[in-house]
């Protein structure tokens, strides 16, 4: 059996499509960790897991969200996602929080830098040139 003949290219998929949908990065993140757990639950049944893998992102309101519930909060200065800690008066109140800002153009000091991780686009090409064929 190939790879294509299971059902993990599906799960690659769902993960294709939420970025081709602009997501943000942080649900993408979760979504990861998330479909790993079930495929560590239910290792011999991918297709169990692409199938519950399209669930995992749920669109409520405000007033559906309870203490404990993981969540991202958009607004018109960006995303957070963390856990609810609480939510009282009008306000949610979230703990291990975290933010990505969409900084547009920005430029950093060396100094500022601690380390750099390059995203590497062409390493099928350079592990493998064979496997790599030009587009018509």
């Amino acid at each position: 059996m190939t790879f294509r003949e299971t059902d993990y290219p599906d799960i690659l998929e769902i993960l294709i499509n939420e970025v081709n949908q602009n997501r943000n990065p942080l649900i993408l993140r979760e979504l990861v960790r998330e479909i790993w757990n079930m495929h560590k639950a239910v290792p011999t049944y991918p297709g169990i897991v692409g199938m519950c893998s399209g669930n995992l992102v749920k669109k409520v309101s405000r007033e559906e969200i309870r203490p404990g519930d993981w969540v991202c909060l958009s607004n018109t200065q960006g995303a957070i996602y963390g856990q609810v800690e609480s939510v009282e008066g009008g306000r949610i109140t979230l703990s291990q929080a975290l933010k990505i800002e969409n900084l547009g153009s920005t430029e950093v000091s060396h100094e500022e830098i601690g380390s750099v991780e390059r995203v590497q686009k062409d390493v099928l090409k350079k592990t493998w040139p064979s496997l790599v064929f030009k587009e018509q």
